[in-house]
């Protein structure tokens, strides 16, 4: 992050949503990452002619909807930079900021 974050004033890109693509970004790895040990648990305690392919294969559904996400977010910018605005709105409204980093 301490490399990319002063370029992104040079190429324009706002902050919040470079940190919402970085985000998205690490998400499919972290949601792979927490399924390592779940996939031989759920192989020792499923029927013999369960294989771990068939296991692998039923998490990839889960692994795709993530990727399409970050596509979207890509594409469509303004949905995640929605969000955040609406976060950030709805703190101004009730009188307070929403992040302790928002003014």
């Amino acid at each position: 992050m301490p490399i990319f974050i002063p370029l992104l004033a040079h190429f324009n890109i706002d902050p919040l949503f470079f940190g919402l693509l970085w985000r998205s970004t690490c998400r499919p790895h972290s949601s792979a990452r927490r399924w390592r040990w779940r996939r031989f648990y759920l192989k020792g305690v499923s029927p013999p002619h369960v294989t771990l392919n068939q296991i692998f294969r039923g998490m990839m559904p889960f692994m795709l909807i993530q990727v399409l996400a970050l596509v979207l977010l890509y594409v469509f910018p303004g949905i995640g930079m929605w969000a955040a605005e609406r976060v950030v709105q709805i703190g101004r409204d009730h009188g307070q900021a929403a992040h302790p980093g928002y003014a």
